[in-house]
């Protein structure tokens, strides 16, 4: 018998800096992906290496409504970021899926 995984956007808490980020677009309201990948190189008699990147770091996208809540406290981080002289302000990130555990976080993102 296959598995049939259950996916429920309300069970997706994303927080930055502590406040809930509500009213996410539909679809890809959030995407994260990879800012380096490993590579593989093979040589002329197939032999293979494999350079392991050594970055952890991730690209996250979050697509909100313009009229929700969510939009105002992202656009405020953003200003506050972008006033700030000569230096960027980290801030708490957090992303939990309830009901299969994955857990995506950073206690010193920029946004």
């Amino acid at each position: 018998m296959a598995l049939v995984g259950t996916y429920d956007p309300a069970a997706v808490i994303l927080t930055v800096d502590g406040l809930r980020i509500q009213g996410l677009a539909p679809d890809s309201a959030i995407q994260s992906e990879k800012t380096s990948e490993s590579e593989v190189t093979v040589g002329m008699d197939g032999v293979a290496v494999v350079s392991i990147a050594p970055g952890r770091a991730r690209v996250v996208t979050i697509t909100v409504l313009e009229t929700s809540p969510g939009y105002r406290i992202l656009a405020d981080f953003w200003t506050d970021q972008r006033n700030t002289i000569g230096a960027i302000v980290p801030r708490p990130f957090n992303l939990e899926d309830l009901i299969n555990g994955d857990l995506l976080n950073d206690p010193e993102a920029v946004l």
